[in-house]
C-alpha cells in the first residue's frame, strides 16, 4: 500500500463526489470496460484514478458534462500505466525524504558484583544519567528497588533478606511515567550455609614482651600468612630484641621468620602492618614499605617519602598490577605495572583500611583520628 500524506488524502477527498459522477458517466457510449477497470474500492487503483480525473477537471462543462467526461476517462485510459508508473516514483520519492528513525542504544546496564549466602550486589550504570527518569529492579518479576538515582553513572544496590543456595533474577528498568527501556537480566545465586559447628583453637605467637600481631591472610586451608611485632627467647631464655615481623602457617603450625628489606645498602627490619594475598606465588606486605613475594624472592620497592609519606595501614587490590597501599597522615599510593604513584586524599587523617570492587572501578578508604571530629570516608571511581 501507498502511504499518501495527509494533504493528498485531503485533497483526493474533496473530489469524491465529482469522481463518482465522471466514472457514471464514464459508463455509457461503450466505455463501460474501461470504466470498470479503473474503479476499485480498495487499493491503489481508486486513489490513483482519482488523481488521474482531477488533473483534467477544467475540462468538465456544466452543459455538456456526459461529452466531455466520456473523452477525458477515454484518454486517460490509454496512459494509465505510463501516470501509475509516476505516481509510484512520486512515492517512493516521498518515502526517501522521511527521516529513518535513530538506532537503538541500550540506556541502563545491570551487572552483579558479588553474592552472600542471603543477599546480593548489584550495579546499575546509567549511559547518560539524569535526574527526572527512574530505575526499577525486579527480581523474578517482583519490583524490590524503585529510585531516582540523579546524575549517577555507577550505583551499587545491595538486596538483602534472601534465602540461601537459592537463584534469583534481575532486570533494571527505565522509566518516565512510562517504562522506556531495560537491561539484560542477570543471575544471582546465594552461598550455601554450612554446619556452623566451628572449633576453635587458640594458638600463641611470642613469648611476650607486647608481641603483637596486625593482619592476616589466608590463602587456603594449609597456608596462611600473619605481619606484626613478636618477640622469642633465645637460647638463654631471654627476649630476643630484635623482632620477627611475618608468621606462616603450613596447616599444621606456624612458623615465624624475619623479613628485612634493604636501605642504602644495610639490612633492617622493621614491624609490617599489613598483608594482601592474591596467590601463595602472589603476596603483598607493608611497614615503611611495600614488599611482593613473587614465588621465589621477596621483591623490594624503595619509595621515596614525597611518594609515601607515612606508614602503611592496608592493602587492597584487584591485581598485582592495580594495586592501593593507604597508611598514616592520609597517604595513599597506587601501584600499576612496576610503578608506584602518589595519590591525593585531601585529609591528613590517619587512613585506617581500603577495599574496593572485584574489578577495581570503585574503591573505598576510610580513616579516624583522635584530634579531628567524624570519620572520613574517601571513594575513588576513576583508574588510580
Amino acid at each position: 500500500m501507498v502511504n499518501w500524506s495527509p494533504k493528498v488524502k485531503g485533497f483526493l477527498e474533496r473530489i469524491k463526489d465529482n469522481l463518482e459522477c465522471r466514472l457514471t458517466l464514464g459508463n455509457h457510449s461503450g466505455h463501460e470496460p474501461f470504466a470498470k477497470g479503473m474503479l476499485s474500492e480498495t487499493g491503489k487503483t481508486w486513489e490513483l484514478t482519482k488523481q488521474i480525473l482531477l488533473d483534467h477537471e477544467k475540462y468538465l462543462d456544466s452543459q455538456s458534462k456526459s461529452f466531455y467526461t466520456i473523452t477525458i476517462t477515454k484518454l486517460h485510459l490509454m496512459r494509465l500505466p505510463i501516470v501509475i508508473g509516476c505516481m509510484l516514483i512520486i512515492a517512493g520519492g516521498f518515502a526517501c525524504k522521511e527521516t529513518p528513525p535513530a538506532p537503538y542504544v541500550q540506556s541502563v546496564f545491570l551487572s552483579v558484583e558479588d553474592a552472600g549466602v542471603t543477599d546480593a550486589f548489584l550495579k546499575v550504570h546509567l549511559l547518560i544519567p539524569d535526574s527526572l527518569s527512574e530505575v526499577v529492579i525486579k527480581r523474578n518479576g517482583q519490583r524490590v528497588l524503585s529510585a531516582r538515582l540523579g546524575n549517577r553513572t555507577d550505583t551499587l544496590v545491595v538486596d538483602d533478606s534472601l534465602s540461601p543456595n537459592q537463584t534469583y533474577t534481575y532486570k533494571a528498568y527505565r522509566s518516565y511515567e512510562a517504562p522506556f527501556d531495560s537491561s539484560d537480566a542477570v543471575t544471582v545465586r546465594t552461598m550455601d550455609t554450612t554446619s556452623h559447628n566451628f572449633t576453635w583453637e587458640i594458638d600463641t605467637l611470642g613469648d611476650g614482651n607486647s608481641s603483637v600481631l596486625n593482619d592476616v591472610a589466608i590463602i587456603n586451608d594449609t597456608l596462611a600468612y600473619a605481619v606484626g611485632e613478636t618477640f622469642l627467647r633465645d637460647s638463654t631464655g631471654q627476649i630476643d630484641p630484635t623482632l620477627y615481623n611475618l608468621a606462616r602457617w603450613d596447616g599444621t603450625q606456624w612458623h615465624i621468620t624475619r623479613l628485612y628489606y634493604n636501605y642504602q645498602g644495610q639490612q633492617l627490619i622493621e614491624p609490617l602492618s599489613t598483608v594482601f594475598a592474591f596467590s601463595e606465588n602472589d603476596i603483598w606486605v607493608a611497614g615503611t614499605q611495600p614488599r611482593h613475594w613473587n614465588g621465589t624472592i621477596w621483591e623490594q620497592f624503595g619509595i621515596s617519602s614525597s611518594t609515601f609519606n607515612g606508614r602503611a595501614t592496608k592493602l587492597w587490590g584487584s591485581s598485582s598490577n592495580s594495586l592501593y597501599m593507604v597508611g598514616t597522615n592520609g597517604v595513599i599510593a597506587f601501584y600499576n605495572n612496576g610503578t608506584w604513584q602518589k595519590l591525593e586524599s585531601g585529609t591528613d587523617v590517619d587512613l585506617l583500611d581500603v577495599w574496593g570492587s572485584p574489578d577495581g572501578s570503585i574503591v573505598w578508604a576510610c580513616g579516624f583520628k583522635d584530634c579531628c571530629p567524624g570519620t572520613f570516608l574517601l571513594r575513588n571511581t576513576g583508574a588510580g
